[in-house]
């Protein structure tokens, strides 16, 4: 069988060339430093407002996109990541036992690389995620036992899925070279069309975030020409090239530039200024530019007094939006990193016992007066000890001297277990009703 040369177009990889070998297993790019398969230029409009085109990198230069993507990646990194016990009673679903010895605990909770914490490696991560719609991480293993020994996170562009022809199977290839199979590779993916690679937000929202450049620049201009707006000087008569020329540069010199802002100009008899740009006020540039922070916020999905906009934020909505954020906007990506992590990470007979999960107890927290409301009723119901009350402050047990680690009945607040072992008196005071209980904490019979 010849080798056969053809060309691959997809809206998801892009365009680049392939190289088929006589097995029918190897796409090989022809030219170029990889296909950008995180590129959507079939999708958008091509050119750029004014000139001005964004990619990924660039968009990091507008303060909105920046301020998005660095909370967003900011605060999946700061939720705890580690491994817990799945349970075995199913009464306890949401009850979870962590297992801080367990050896994958330090790659998703202390470092996973061995050289960054685990924080400033999700974040990393997680700002490729929400901004280009694709993470990847490669999985080291030790050579014998396949234990996950690291996860090393790889720069955006230099690996990229693909799919081997003679049967469709997923696999990665390297810039520098060479392929890997799935299971060692961590691809987290955005929303997609195909469930592998995910769309590039800034890629297909380009024209929202070129027009935000676009009023910026504007502005820029406008302030570093000291306000003066571009017009005609009409006269009463002709003037020679040279004339015109001086003209010209003398009110650029006297009027141009920040410095000479505010100045006193001078027109001569005859002389009439028609301005020909559009005033900020008429151009709605302060509502345009609002527009486009809003336009961005929509897109990653941040509300926004999380961006630094606390125009509508109030103290009474102020705690529900920030429930809503993470219910709608974290959530989403914590189930990507959890999702990836237990079938890369854990073996199958693993995953019946231990899960990589999330700890939420920091986000959940209500304000301290909730909170002491909370407490008292389930201290009261005998759900809570002392011990959990002030554990979960972050104070320091009471312990078992001052009954820090006992439950209380609501009676008195006396001990559960002092509660029902004191018999119960009737009318008849020779009668006893409450025969005690017994060594496995059952409530004996009536008896005499």
């Amino acid at each position: 069988m010849n080798d056969l040369q053809f060309s691959i177009n997809t809206n998801v990889l892009g365009n680049f060339s392939a190289h088929v070998d006589a097995s029918g297993i190897e796409i090989r790019q022809a030219s170029g430093s990889g296909p950008t398969w995180h590129s959507l230029d079939s999708l958008v409009p091509s050119g750029g407002i004014g000139g001005i085109r964004v990619n990924e990198d660039t968009a990091l230069c507008m303060a909105t996109a920046y301020s998005c993507i660095n909370r967003i990646a900011t605060d999946v990194s700061r939720i705890p990541l580690g491994v817990y016990r799945r349970p075995t009673d199913t009464r306890q679903l949401r009850y979870r036992e962590a297992v801080p010895d367990h050896y994958l605990n330090r790659i998703v909770h202390v470092t996973p690389d061995g050289e960054r914490p685990a924080q400033a490696f999700r974040q990393a991560a997680q700002g490729h995620l929400t901004g280009r719609g694709n993470a990847i991480m490669t999985i080291e293993r030790l050579p014998v036992s396949g234990r996950v020994e690291a996860l090393l996170l790889c720069a955006p562009g230099t690996i990229w899925p693909q799919r081997r022809v003679r049967d469709g199977k997923l696999y990665y290839e390297r810039e520098s070279g060479g392929t890997l199979r799935p299971e060692n590779v961590v691809h987290l993916a955005g929303f997609s069309r195909d469930g592998t690679t995910g769309y590039s937000p800034i890629g297909l929202m380009r024209r929202a975030f070129e027009l935000g450049f676009a009023t910026e620049t504007s502005g820029i201009k406008f302030f570093s020409n000291g306000s003066l707006q571009t017009g005609f000087i009409r006269l009463s008569g002709r003037l020679g090239e040279d004339a015109k020329r001086n003209l010209v540069e003398s009110m650029a010199r006297m009027h141009q530039g920040v410095d000479n802002s505010w100045k006193v100009g001078i027109l001569e008899e005859g002389h009439e200024w028609i301005p020909m740009s559009i005033n900020p006020e008429d151009a709605q540039f302060l509502s345009t530019r609002r527009f486009q922070k809003e336009e961005i916020w929509t897109i990653f999905g941040i509300p926004p007094h999380k961006a630094g906009d606390y125009n509508n934020a109030h103290f009474t909505n102020i705690e529900a939006a920030n429930t809503d954020y993470l219910l709608t906007r974290l959530d989403p990506e914590l189930a990507t990193w959890e999702s990836h992590l237990n079938m890369k990470l854990l073996t199958e007979d693993e995953r019946k016992e231990y899960i990589i999960d999330h700890d939420f107890g920091l986000f959940f927290r209500a304000d301290i007066k909730s909170r002491m409301a909370l407490y008292k009723e389930m201290f009261s119901m005998a759900s809570l000890t002392s011990d959990e009350i002030r554990m979960g402050e972050g104070f320091a047990p009471l312990g078992a001297e001052f009954a820090g680690d006992q439950t209380w009945a609501p009676v008195n607040f006396q001990l559960v277990k002092q509660h029902l072992a004191r018999p119960t008196q009737a009318a008849d005071p020779g009668k006893r009703i409450g025969g005690g209980i017994d060594d496995n904490g059952h409530i004996l019979a009536n008896g005499r």
